[in-house]
């Protein structure tokens, strides 16, 4: 027995053939065709959790109370124009759960803050933040989390704990990993494909154009720009991934083209 497919607002996505495309926050039309009341719009709440594997400058990195309120070490002096939206927290890490050896893996905990079992074998580290918030809120969209990598998992060892940990930072139970996507194409597709076949030859723009034309009529100046912007950006996106394949055209398999 089949099971039927979500129903989706028109208003928070772009539909044609073989495509979903979601859509930003409108402040002129509510997420689920309810009446906007004036003066009460609210944005849909985004949680977001990037990694460098090299850590950052602990002297450039952070931010201070000053004169003016908030000031930014260097390396956040861009965040400067919307700093009115910033909060930058310290200390939140807990340094009980990577005390003792093992170099990097154990200490591969940073969303969930959980001690990682020593091992090479049986591992476990705990459910992450990403995935908590995943399993409350992620039915309302599509694709519930999406992880994204550079490069698959390689096997090693170091001090008793296997490579598995540091391969992974987004775990959706204790012992199980989820899912990351290395190749920017299958990302791509995950977010804007509704699973059913679309034509490769053409940009998903040009598959919801009949149905972007409807929504701009609906939506304020303010909006219409924002809706113009976002589509930009998606096209943007679209061309950076075919420059990239066909940059690595030599290298590429039938997944796709993966970073190096």
């Amino acid at each position: 027995m089949m099971k039927n497919s979500p129903s989706y607002s028109r208003r928070q996505f772009l539909r044609g053939a073989g495509v979903l495309l979601g859509l930003p926050w409108f402040e002129s039309v509510s997420s689920f065709g309810a009446p906007v009341v004036k003066g009460t719009p609210q944005a849909p709440r985004r949680f977001a959790a990037c990694f460098f594997g090299n850590g950052v400058n602990p002297h450039h990195w952070g931010a201070g109370n000053g004169a003016g309120g908030l000031e930014f070490l260097q390396t956040l002096k861009p965040l400067e124009p919307v700093k009115d939206q910033v909060i930058v927290l310290k200390g939140l890490w807990n340094p009980t759960t990577v005390a003792g050896p093992g170099g990097h893996y154990p200490k591969m905990n940073i969303l969930s803050g959980l001690k990682v079992k020593q091992t090479t074998t049986d591992v476990e580290v705990g459910v992450t933040m990403d995935q908590i918030i995943a399993a409350k809120v992620g039915r309302e969209t599509p694709v519930a989390s999406l992880a994204i990598g550079t490069e698959g998992p390689k096997y090693s060892t170091d001090s008793g704990y296997t490579s598995l940990y540091s391969a992974y930072l987004s775990w959706s139970s204790p012992t199980t990993p989820a899912p990351k996507e290395i190749y920017p194409q299958q990302a791509f597709d995950q977010l804007f494909d509704d699973g059913s076949k679309r034509a490769r030859d053409k940009s998903v723009l040009d598959l919801v154009l009949s149905d972007a034309r409807s929504l701009r009529g609906k939506l304020s100046r303010r909006d219409g720009q924002k809706l113009d912007e976002y589509l930009a950006s998606v096209r943007d996106l679209e061309q950076r991934i075919e420059r990239a394949e066909k940059l690595n055209a030599a290298e590429a398999d039938t997944r796709g083209w993966q970073p190096s």
